[in-house]
């Protein structure tokens, strides 16, 4: 006997697209498709018939992996229930999960709230925003998602919450997720039983039935409509109050937000139509009747909309807004002097808003009345402040004409803000000459605006001359004591030019303690005076508030100095790859003796786009060099140096092969390097130095003391080396000690300085009688030496002898003979 067996249909692969209907209770004995895990931030786990999500920080989202299956049309029903603690929380489902940076998801929260968003290549995009959701038992309520092609249905209770059309992912997965928020310490959610039905036949039934079929209130979608237009979904907005309609009459401030919403869609007829619905619901609203306005103004309809407007005088007397309309129709039928009359009015009405001071202004001038002039000027600061800089050239211009009517009042002060509007336009242009002399002009007549010094103090910065910056940002800092921002720049500026700013920066700190700039400068000035924990305490809480490059960078440099190294690669390394950071991570690699690795993040760094970086290409290559001097790689270094030279003659890249050339004993050509440099750095701090300290080893006393000196003596604005005076001390220290004798006398302890390096002395008699602070010899027996007022004392047979022990004082020494002979010379 045969026997027929019917073929079996093989198991779908784990990533296939399925048809099938699936349902699990969460018993523990039945097969669980979710990912059951436990980490320091959350856990996934299946107990008393439920799967549970535990959340285990603040403002955290997760959910518990469910790696099995895609879908593309599904009916997903679902029962869950919060934990309830009165802290806000939501759960829901990831659907058409891809993989960790492209997903839908779908949450409802415990404050009865819904949204739905698509997270695309790790973007966060909102479909729809939290929206009110009908009100439920939060300890088990049900859920329904439907998606049935691009659109996606949703339902609480079997109530009707939203839908919404998006085509941005075809198939994926479906796990469930769960957000805390910042109220409580940890949050846990549970999903008790879940279907999901992707048979075609099911999903097509069940998709007629609730949304063609099921009651759907209008409540709800009207919640809906307010979220979209709230987003400027215009479109999606007016189908939600469209469908409203068909089920119940709608409440009048649904034709608001119709009329509105088409207004912005520029469907301008249809807008009107529901603009009439809601003043014959209620005539004389102030909205409906702004939104018929708008309308008539947007056809082009004049005539219409002045004699709408007639027909309510005392309301637009009374708005800004409307008679703002009113002078555009009046404009419109040619009418200047009432249209130049309503904008007046509405720019007085209302004198912050900038189109009807422009309004106001243009048509006076086409009225040729030299009001214009005013109301243009308060247009021209009110667009600046807005920074409308299309606006702001455009008033510009036309001003400059209206200054020319007959009848301009204040005219010479109008010029003046002209032109420091202008000037801050050419600030934010980029074109920083022209509008330094618009700035310098204004601070000669001591112009009144502090901003205008503190951009002149900006200016000066940006080419590297703090020091012309500083007395513009004390002026505008004294000119508005309680700007936090000009003391922030006035601080800078004093610790970037090697100079006490420890009052100016408690002042920024006491206006802005919260502004993560002046936290990190007060951390940089810390960690200058070696004060690490105090720079940590500024750095932590400037890098919590923000974690831009430039801080990340100071706050590692911090823990690296503080001995927390492995704390300072890791958030280098957590940071997104970017040239500041990578040239970071490389300088620390140098000081650990790892080289390699070090030039491995310097090329990289190179590799990417430097533009607004807040580093160039120079200073990567020099730290470059530098750890290729530091491994011993002179050859390596030498190559960098000498192509960047050649590329970029910067004083820093002379210093930096003079250096190298020293270290391989090459003074004659370090001494040629750095007088290149000089010849286009003539006030180069540190070149000079340099070349001081290679004429000392060259024993040129002369030439390394004239160099220190030189240092000393020029202004300080003109140095670009740090710590200069100490520098140029420590080089007159060492030719001192190099150069020099000190001798002493053993009775009155007088010195006398010498040359260290003194040609053989002729023997010297003393004669008469020598000058009491010469010296009257030395012991020959005990070597201590007498000056002349001591030694005249302690005579024998009239010759001095040693005060100590009785032998003659003799001038034998090369260094008294020639000490002794200057005094003689002098006598």
């Amino acid at each position: 006997m045969i026997r027929l067996f019917r073929r079996r249909e093989p198991e779908p692969a784990i990533d296939d697209i399925v048809q099938e209907r699936w349902e699990s209770g969460f018993s523990l004995f039945a097969r669980q498709r979710f990912v059951q895990e436990n980490t320091d931030a959350y856990s996934a786990g299946v107990s008393g018939r439920a799967l549970t999500l535990a959340l285990k920080r603040k403002n955290l989202f997760a959910w518990a992996n469910n790696p099995w299956y895609r879908y593309k049309d599904f009916v997903l029903e679902a029962e869950a229930s919060f934990h309830d603690t009165g802290a806000h929380s939501a759960l829901g489902f990831l659907l058409r999960y891809m993989n960790d940076e492209t997903y839908f998801y779908f949450l409802v929260s415990n404050r009865f709230l819904y949204r739905f968003d698509l997270v695309f290549n790790g973007n966060p995009i909102p479909l729809i925003p939290w929206t009110k959701s009908v009100e439920f038992d939060t300890s088990r309520f049900s859920l329904r998602v439907i998606a049935h092609g691009d659109n996606f249905s949703f339902y609480l209770n079997n109530s009707w919450l939203g839908e919404i059309d998006n085509d941005a992912i075809d198939a994926g997965g479906i796990t469930f997720a769960g957000q805390n928020y910042d109220e409580a310490d940890s949050a846990e959610v549970s999903l008790r039983n879940l279907i999901i039905d992707s048979i075609p036949l099911n999903v097509e039934t069940q998709y007629y039935r609730w949304t063609q079929y099921a009651e759907i209130s209008s409540s709800q979608r009207l919640e809906l409509a307010r979220s979209l237009y709230n987003r400027a979904q215009y479109s999606g907005a007016v189908v939600q109050i469209k469908k409203a309609a068909f089920a119940e009459k709608l409440p009048p401030e649904s034709f608001l937000l119709m009329g509105d919403s088409l207004l912005r869609l520029g469907l301008f007829q249809e807008a009107l139509g529901a603009m009439d619905k809601l003043l014959e619901m209620e005539p004389g609203k102030i909205e409906a009747v702004t939104g018929t306005v708008s309308c008539l103004y947007a056809l082009n309809r004049y005539g219409e909309m002045k004699t709408f407007l007639d027909g309510y005088r005392e309301m637009v007397s009374g708005s800004s807004v409307l008679l703002n309309f009113l002078g555009n129709a009046e404009l419109g039928l040619g009418r200047i002097t009432e249209a130049s009359r309503a904008f007046a009015e509405a720019a007085d009405l209302e004198a912050d808003v900038p189109i009807f001071q422009y309004n106001a202004g243009r048509t006076l001038f086409k009225a040729k009345d030299g009001l214009a002039a005013g109301y243009l000027v308060k247009a021209l600061r009110l667009f600046f402040r807005q920074e409308d800089y299309d606006d702001v050239r455009q008033t510009l211009l036309l001003l400059g004409e209206a200054l020319n009517l007959p009848g301009v009042e204040n005219s010479a002060k109008i010029e003046t803000e002209i032109a420091e509007i202008r000037g801050k336009l050419l600030f934010q242009e980029g074109r920083f000459l022209e509008a330094e002399k618009i700035f310098s002009g204004l601070a000669e007549k001591q112009y009144g605006d502090s901003s205008v010094y503190y951009l002149l103090g900006l200016i000066h910065q940006g080419r590297g001359e703090k020091f012309e910056a500083l007395p513009f940002f004390q002026k505008a800092a004294e000119m508005e004591p309680e700007a936090g921002l000009y003391w922030f720049r006035l601080a800078e500026c004093l610790f970037l030019s090697d100079l006490d700013c420890g009052r100016e920066l408690e002042l920024a700190l006491e206006r802005i303690p919260a502004d993560p700039w002046t936290l990190n400068l007060a951390g940089q000035v810390r960690m200058q005076a070696g004060d690490y924990d105090g720079a940590l305490s500024f750095l932590e809480k400037a890098f919590s508030i923000n974690g831009e490059p430039f801080i990340r960078v100071n706050y590692t440099e911090c823990l690296y100095r503080k001995g927390r190294k492995d704390e300072a690669f890791a958030l280098l390394e957590q940071a997104a790859i970017g040239p500041l950071v990578l040239n970071q991570k490389g300088n620390l690699l140098t000081r650990e003796g790892q080289y390699f690795e070090a030039l491995s993040a310097y090329r990289k760094a190179l590799s990417l786009d430097l533009a607004n970086a807040g580093i160039d290409s120079v200073t990567i290559r020099l730290n470059m060099a530098d750890a290729c001097i530091a491994g011993d790689m002179y050859s390596d270094a030498e190559s960098t140096l000498v192509k960047l030279l050649d590329e970029s003659p910067d004083s820093r890249v002379y210093l930096q092969l003079g250096r190298l050339a020293e270290i391989k004993g090459e003074f004659r050509r370090a001494e040629t390097i750095y007088e290149q440099a000089l010849a286009g750095d003539a006030g180069n701090a540190d070149i000079l130095l340099n070349l001081g300290w290679i004429a000392l080893r060259r024993n040129e006393y002369e030439k390394a003391k004239a160099l220190g000196a030189e240092v000393l003596s020029r202004e300080v604005s003109r140095l670009h080396g740090t710590d200069v005076s100490g520098k140029a001390e420590q080089l007159l220290d060492a030719v001192k000690q190099a150069s020099e004798l000190v001798l002493r006398c053993a009775g009155c302890g007088r010195e006398w300085t010498v040359p260290k390096h003194v040609e053989p002395q002729p023997p010297v008699k003393l004669h008469g009688e020598p000058a009491a602070e010469s010296p009257a010899g030395k012991c020959t027996a005990c070597g201590s030496i007498f000056c002349t007022a001591c030694a005249k004392e302690h005579l024998r047979n009239s010759r001095f002898i040693c005060r100590d022990c009785g032998e003659p004082l003799k001038l034998s020494d090369d260094h008294l003979r020639y000490l002794a002979t200057s005094f003689l010379k002098l006598r």
